[in-house]
């Protein structure tokens, strides 16, 4: 077998569909290798003097609260929130170490950020592997039928935004732009290097 060649997935979209796909052994679920330098930077730089009111916003509403400061701080990846000019809602966060969730009601939609620190390892020589290389785009858009999912790379770890709408013609969830509109705002707020 080749040496293994690192592929991070959207492990919420795609981990399981590559999992079914590949054969037994060409691929394993590993620990991302995180940039925590850059991570450390833009978690400083969002409460710093140059951030923009939208950020510091955000960064001050999660810290205000004592209990939601200790969650960041047992969330072993970066920890990214859409900024308080984009989505007003104030989240719940659900930590589970390695990954977590933040979820907003939206009026007529809930949005929810996923985050995992894991990957998919595939062999080079798996057949699945054509499928992963390189000309992916930075954003992957699925919609079905009440909702849709933006995955994404940052970090080094798995991002999704999963939009679940009220209505089926609710056009946040039939194109991409109101996703990525979100994805754009995101703001590193916390989580710790294990």
């Amino acid at each position: 077998m080749a040496e293994p060649r690192w592929l991070m997935l959207f492990l919420p979209v795609l981990g399981l569909a590559v999992s079914a796909l590949a054969p037994a052994g060409a691929a394993e679920r590993v620990e991302a290798k995180i940039d925590w330098p850059q991570a450390q930077a833009d978690i400083r730089a969002a409460d710093g003097p140059g951030a923009d009111s939208g950020d510091r916003a955000t960064v001050a509403q999660l810290r205000s609260a004592p209990a939601l400061q200790q969650t960041l701080d047992r969330i072993a990846l970066p920890v990214l929130v859409p900024d308080q000019d984009s989505v007003r809602a104030a989240p719940s966060l659900i930590e589970q170490g390695r990954a977590y969730a933040a979820d907003y009601p939206l009026d007529g939609a809930d949005l929810v950020v996923l985050g995992a620190a894991s990957a998919l390892a595939v062999a080079e020589d798996a057949p699945i592997a054509g499928l992963l290389a390189s000309d992916a785009p930075a954003y992957v858009f699925e919609s079905y039928e009440y909702g849709a999912d933006l995955s994404f790379l940052r970090y080094g770890a798995s991002y999704v935004l999963r939009l679940a709408c009220d209505e089926l013609d609710d056009a946040r969830c039939r194109k991409d732009e109101f996703l990525r509109k979100i994805a754009e705002s995101l703001v590193a707020v916390g989580g710790r290097a294990r």
